[in-house]
């Protein structure tokens, strides 16, 4: 009997032994299926060239197309047209991003853009830097012209052959379908701050990296060069403030420090309001992903971003670059197994506190700007407004950077929680010394205006030229965008086989932009 006991344990140990080294098998040529590389895409800098090599890939970046869908921010949230006011002729604008499909087309249909229209000027002219982050046709042009000529051209130079959005090769070495670093920038940056380059980091900071070419803190930094005819240029370069290290108080000190900027401060935005001299921030998704526990226990962006997969019997990375919450069978519960309604309700209270003292924050800094506005009416001086100033300076920067870069509550709770709360400290201080200033020029009953809606913003404010710019952008994206959209069609560098219907649909979603003069 006890042999037989044996003979059946001894087969039951063969039989795991033998499902295990199959599982195992299996795993390592799902491992090789994955990365094996298929041949080099005929036109690499055209997603569609990738289809047949990689359709799985390609058909799940395509459903980025989905979120097509214009969110006006201002009017959702009207406090934030105070904290902007002043940005540009029109007072201020923010609609959120609709992914990278759309990238270039909608760039150049943004507010923000300005009109561009002439090719053979570069000063006065919006710079083709912004294309840098997105477009992936920049990539082409930045090798075909060199990195320097290209950010000496004004954005009309390249935009009829930069309407795609981003794709394939800002990520891949269309060779080996590795991941690479195709914008010098990011090495520069990393080695300002003291860490390893792209090259020297290890595959899982890469799948990091890669997303922190554009998915960071932003300026231009003019470069002098002399080109081959000896003639000097100034180039308008991308760069990052990480002269101080990276991180949300880092970058501060960066754009804190004269040394940097002739002398001065950096200033983003002379608020319309307050006068407070601002800096702005920008997604600055990767300065706060590393302060996370995520990102301090090795995981990266891709894994929550483009997780794994299966269709069929086929694994493989799915690069719809959404929302990780909405596959959390294939994001969070590879790693926290079992506890999805736990994760959803956690999640659920960390959005909801974070958004919460984001929202105080908001209003603290929006009526700071108009009691400081109040106070110079009644005749506050240079002297006494400096501190108060400074301090809202400080609060506004904490907001737009925890608020601009969308997944702060689960990339970096804490540290999410901490920028808002000592934000919240600078604007009351900022508030307090209002007070006083005010009560010193006989206001001592100032209740700042309520905003319903950020038209009522802007009544408020009433810039001069809103209406003007509008009216002008409205026929720049028939007149002009249109005609280069079309050229690069007629000229081949758009990827019309895959997404050129649903760019083309991008000018009708951005009609909402006219609306705002049509209705008044």
């Amino acid at each position: 009997m006890k042999r037989y006991i044996l003979f059946a344990l001894a087969c039951l140990v063969v039989a795991g032994g033998f499902f295990l080294m199959k599982n195992i098998e299996q795993k390592e040529s799902e491992r090789k299926e994955i990365n094996m590389v298929r041949a080099m895409p005929e036109n690499p800098d055209k997603v569609s060239s990738y289809e047949a090599l990689y359709p799985q890939q390609v058909h799940s970046y395509v459903k980025d197309a989905e979120n097509n869908v214009t969110s006006d921010i201002l009017e959702k949230k009207p406090n934030l047209a105070v904290l902007r006011m002043g940005e540009a002729d029109y007072g201020a604008w923010l609609d959120k991003a609709h992914g990278h499909v759309y990238g270039g087309v909608n760039m150049f249909l943004s507010l923000n853009t300005g009109t561009p229209h002439v090719a053979d000027k570069f000063e006065g002219e919006v710079p083709s830097r912004c294309l840098t982050c997105h477009s992936g046709d920049a990539l082409r042009l930045m090798k075909r012209d060199g990195e320097l000529e290209f950010y000496s051209k004004p954005l009309a130079y390249y935009a009829p052959e930069a309407q795609n959005g981003i794709g394939c090769i800002d990520c891949h070495d269309p060779k080996t379908m590795a991941l690479s670093m195709n914008r010098s920038n990011l090495n520069d940056s990393l080695k300002l701050a003291g860490r390893p380059t792209f090259d020297q980091s290890s595959h899982a900071e890469k799948r990091s990296l890669v997303c922190a070419q554009c998915h960071v803190l932003t300026y231009t930094k003019k470069i002098d060069w002399v080109d081959a005819n000896g003639t000097k240029r100034v180039a308008k370069h991308i760069t990052n403030p990480w002269s101080k290290g990276i991180g949300i108080d880092e970058a501060e000190a960066h754009y804190d420090d004269p040394n940097l900027f002739g002398g001065e401060k950096a200033v983003h935005i002379v608020n319309s309001f307050s006068k407070a001299p601002t800096i702005l921030a920008e997604h600055p998704d990767y300065e706060i992903f590393i302060k996370g526990t995520h990102y301090k226990n090795g995981v990266g962006c891709a894994d929550c971003h483009i997780p794994y997969v299966s269709e069929g019997s086929k694994k493989f990375s799915h690069h719809e670059f959404t929302n990780p919450l909405k596959n959390m069978e294939a994001s969070c519960l590879t790693c926290h197994p079992g506890k999805k309604e736990e994760l959803t309700a956690i999640l659920a209270d960390k959005r909801k506190t974070v958004y919460g003292l984001g929202d105080k924050l908001l209003d603290n800094v929006a009526s700071a700007h108009l009691e400081a506005k109040r106070a110079w009416e009644v005749g506050a001086n240079e002297e006494e407004m400096r501190e108060p100033l400074d301090l809202i300076r400080k609060a506004q920067w904490r907001y737009s950077s925890v608020f601009s870069s969308w997944g702060s509550y689960i990339h970096a709770t804490d540290e999410s929680m901490r920028l808002y709360s000592d934000g919240n400290e600078y604007a009351q201080k900022a508030r307090l010394m209002l007070t006083k200033i005010l009560a010193k020029y006989g206001e001592l009953d100032y209740k700042v205006p309520s905003f319903k809606n950020k038209q009522e913003v802007f009544d408020y404010a009433k810039p001069a030229n809103r209406a003007k710019v509008i009216k002008e952008k409205c026929a720049w994206i028939e007149e002009t965008e249109r005609k280069w959209f079309n050229e690069a069609k007629a000229n081949g560098t758009l990827d019309d086989k895959l997404v050129g219907k649903r760019l083309e649909a991008q000018f009708e979603e951005y009609k909402h932009i006219c609306k705002e003069i049509e209705q008044k």
